[in-house]
This record gives C-alpha cells, sequence and structure tokens, in this order.
C-alpha cells in the first residue's frame, strides 16, 4: 500500500514538475503566437502519433478504435485545438505568472460546469472555491484593465472556459480517446496555422519547440493521466498545483519576468482555495468531489482506451 501511493506521488508530481516547463519553453521561441501554435504542433504531432502507434499495437485484433468515439470527437477535438491556442496566445501576450493564475482555476470551474450540464451533485465548498477563484480571476484581468497585458489575460480567461468546457466534454463522453482527440487536434493546428510556417524557427526556437511539443506536453500528459491509479483525485488535483508555482519561477530565473504583487496575491487566493477544497475532499468520507477530479481531466491516455 505505501509502495503504491509512493508510486501515485511520483508520478503526480513528476507530471506536474514536466507540465510547469511549458510556459517557459514557449517564451523561448522567437515567433508570433501562430508561428508558436504551428511548430508546437508538429512536434506534437510526432509523439501523439508515435504514442497512438504504441496504444493501437496493444488494442486486441479486430477491435475498431474509432467505432465507440468518433462522434464525440467531432465535438472534443475542436475544443482541444482552442485549448491550446488560446493558453499559447496566453503565454505570448501577458506574463506567465498571470496566464498560470487564471487558468489554475479550471478544476473548480469544471465542477460547476458539471452541475449545469451532466447534473452533477457539488458541495457547498465547491461553491465557495468556485466563488473564491472567480474573485481571484477578476483581480487579475482588473488589474491589467487599459494595459498591454489584458489581452493575455482576456486569452487566459478563454482557455479557462474551453479547457472546463473540453474536460467536461470529456466527463461527458468517457469512451472518447484522448489521445486520439490530442493527436487529430495537433494535426488541425498544423494545418491551420501552417501559413505561419515560415520564417524557419532558429536553432533556440527550434530546440525550445521540439522539446516541448515533443517530450513536455506528451510526458505531462502521460504521467499525470498514470497518477490517478495510485492515488484520491483530490491529491492528484492537489499535486497539480506544483506547476502553477514552479512555472513563473522558471520563468523568472531564465526570463527574468516578475510577476506583479497582485498576480501573486491573486494567485495565493486561488492556490489557497483549490488547496483547501481539495484537502477537505481527502477528508470526506463520501471520497473525492467530481470537481477536483484530475483522474477525470488527464487519465485515459492508456493503450485500452485508445478506443
Amino acid at each position: 500500500m505505501r509502495a503504491t501511493r509512493f508510486r501515485g506521488i511520483l508520478l503526480a508530481s513528476g507530471g506536474a514538475v514536466v507540465f510547469s516547463f511549458d510556459g517557459l519553453l514557449i517564451r523561448l521561441q522567437s515567433l508570433s503566437p501562430a508561428g508558436i501554435m504551428f511548430w508546437r504542433s508538429v512536434f506534437a504531432t510526432i509523439a501523439y502519433g508515435a504514442m497512438a502507434f504504441v496504444a493501437a499495437r496493444a488494442i486486441q485484433p479486430g477491435t475498431d478504435p474509432l467505432r465507440k468515439s468518433w462522434a464525440p470527437l467531432l465535438l472534443i477535438t475542436p475544443l482541444a485545438l482552442l485549448s491550446n491556442t488560446t493558453f499559447v496566445f496566453s503565454i505570448t501576450h501577458t506574463a506567465v505568472s498571470q496566464t498560470l493564475v487564471i487558468v489554475a482555476s479550471v478544476p473548480i470551474v469544471t465542477g460547476i460546469l458539471g452541475y449545469f450540464a451532466l447534473h452533477e451533485r457539488l458541495p457547498l465548498r465547491t461553491w465557495l472555491a468556485g466563488a473564491t477563484c472567480l474573485i481571484g480571476v477578476v483581480a487579475v484581468v482588473a488589474g491589467n484593465a487599459g494595459s498591454v497585458d489584458l489581452q493575455g489575460d482576456l486569452w487566459g480567461v478563454a482557455s479557462l472556459a474551453i479547457s472546463a468546457v473540453l474536460l467536461v466534454a470529456f466527463r461527458r463522453y468517457p469512451n472518447a480517446s484522448r489521445l486520439l482527440a490530442l493527436m487529430v487536434a495537433a494535426l488541425a493546428a498544423d494545418l491551420v496555422f501552417s501559413k505561419w510556417a515560415r520564417p524557419f524557427p532558429d536553432s533556440r526556437t527550434a530546440i525550445a519547440a521540439a522539446v516541448d511539443g515533443m517530450l513536455l506536453v506528451p510526458g505531462g500528459w502521460l504521467l499525470t493521466s498514470l497518477a490517478p491509479r495510485y492515488l484520491p483525485a483530490a491529491e492528484v488535483g492537489l499535486f497539480m498545483l506544483i506547476e502553477t508555482v514552479l512555472a513563473p519561477l522558471w520563468v523568472f530565473i531564465i526570463v527574468g519576468e516578475v510577476p506583479t504583487y497582485a498576480v501573486v496575491l491573486s494567485g495565493a487566493v486561488i492556490l489557497g482555495a483549490i488547496a483547501v477544497h481539495s484537502w477537505l475532499d481527502l477528508r470526506s468520507p463520501s471520497g473525492s468531489c467530481p470537481s477536483l477530479g484530475a483522474s477525470n481531466d488527464r487519465e485515459d491516455i492508456y493503450p485500452e482506451q485508445l478506443g
């Protein structure tokens, strides 16, 4: 039991640490936001294609991996594309810390949307946490009203909303493969942003895009997708806060980007609300609340769930 829990902690914390370098590598790419999306997606397509090939070989002969999941993918794939795009555009138009503070509210917002869309019951603590996160997000955006960072904050809010809708869609269609959706979304991004393939990236940008698209994003998804097998969903969600804390730190160390006091304060409010919510979930005898269901958010990149 102790070994199983330790394995879950390593997977959850490892996935969060891997994801925390995403913002830095986006910031290091000397391209337009659309150019970053193209080259990031090219490398991500290669990585997801390789993962899909390995997963497909593990499926029993004679089964059709698309038969059960192709229809939901018509909804899920565009949402995955938009979620990725709005996140990249937010990172490139405002401070990394501001983007991460805003999107940190995704688990809580997902739970609240699930209440309305899927009629899932929510405890009072989730509504209170949601209200607190909303106050924190509004404070971040309002603090940049009239500044050049406002556009990036609005992209971040769009990423928050779309990501939450995406996760509700995955919860609504549990048989839909996230790996397949992510691969198709990456292919779609290659086509949509192909106009911005030139100028070709310099060596630093190419390396950053390759590491981000082929290693960090797929690797982070893989690690965090396995963690809920060994830990409660709420605890995995709690470990994902590591990304929100570390990502601005890496950018500060490498790029020198300093978060504002308003962002730090708002981030502390949002992270505190999510941390308390997760802690209460773990103490709840009924198990973890679906709003922080990390097992619902990043769970199914397993060979047996490609179809």
